[in-house]
């Protein structure tokens, strides 16, 4: 039995970590930056509220894809302008790995999910 009671958050979860194409086009964008590799790249979570009971992960996260590759372009680089212009299912496929998962454990409870404000 764990030590603390804790309880889950009623949502479902994309991870995503990128693959090396995605760090030789920001590496491309910003060539006089520090070179960003998959060593240190922490992995993006995106909620979302389904139940996917299929066999075939790639089913839950294609309708998301679009979206998420915008979101994972902007964490580079926030001008459009240098985004790749045709972005695929395959080209996502190429450029990242995926996880979904079922189950968000919430670790502190005591502080409730929300947006901070600046």
């Amino acid at each position: 039995m764990p030590e603390k009671e804790i309880s889950t958050i009623n949502r479902a979860y994309i991870s995503i970590l990128p693959k090396q194409p995605y760090y030789d086009w920001a590496n491309a964008v910003f060539k006089d930056s520090t070179p960003m590799t998959g060593l240190n790249m922490e992995a993006t979570a995106y909620a979302f509220n389904d139940d996917f009971a299929v066999k075939d992960l790639a089913e839950v996260v294609k309708p998301y894809y679009p979206f998420i590759f915008e979101m994972e372009l902007y964490g580079a680089c926030t001008d459009p302008d240098a985004w790749p212009p045709k972005r695929t299912w395959k080209m996502f496929s190429d450029w990242f790995s995926y996880h979904v998962g079922s189950m968000v454990w919430d670790l502190v409870p005591e502080q409730p999910p929300g947006h901070d404000e600046e």
